[in-house]
């Protein structure tokens, strides 16, 4: 007869199936990270991004992880790999970040444009701005709202 335990006593198929546990347990994590899509407004309007001025969301989590994207000409965004969990929220502005043609010279921001980033100049600081999310994961919803 073939005995199926160990001489330390321990059976065989325990010792089997506690390997494939933690095993698979490595193939299936929890996801640490999420996708957050939404549309930037400033008041009543989409914040637009175009060739002359640029604006990003970034998303910072606890412990300092950040996950960034840029806004569309239509005040949308979409950034992936957000950390899942409580995070606060920056709107950083930028000049140009347009595509160019060769030779062509880009044109400076119009001075309402500089007005508005001047406005929104505490929305870069994300300890300051305001803005938090608690993030679930998948992928989620969520409309920045910038009171003027």
């Amino acid at each position: 007869m073939i005995s199926i335990r160990s001489k330390y006593g321990i059976s065989v198929i325990f010792v089997a199936v506690l390997f494939l546990m933690t095993v698979t347990q490595g193939c299936n994590p929890s996801p640490t990270t999420a996708q957050v899509s939404g549309t930037v407004y400033d008041g009543a309007e989409p914040l637009k991004s175009d060739r002359q001025y640029t604006w990003t969301v970034v998303f910072v989590g606890p412990n300092g992880v950040q996950a960034g994207g840029p806004v569309g000409k239509d005040g949308t965004y979409s950034v992936a790999d957000v950390p899942i969990g409580p995070v606060q929220i920056a709107i950083v502005g930028s000049v140009g970040g347009g595509m160019f043609a060769p030779g062509e010279k880009p044109q400076p921001p119009a001075a309402a444009q500089l007005a508005q980033a001047k406005r929104l100049e505490r929305c870069k600081d994300p300890s300051k701005s305001g803005l938090t999310l608690t993030v679930a994961s998948g992928k989620q919803q969520h409309d920045i709202r910038l009171t003027p």
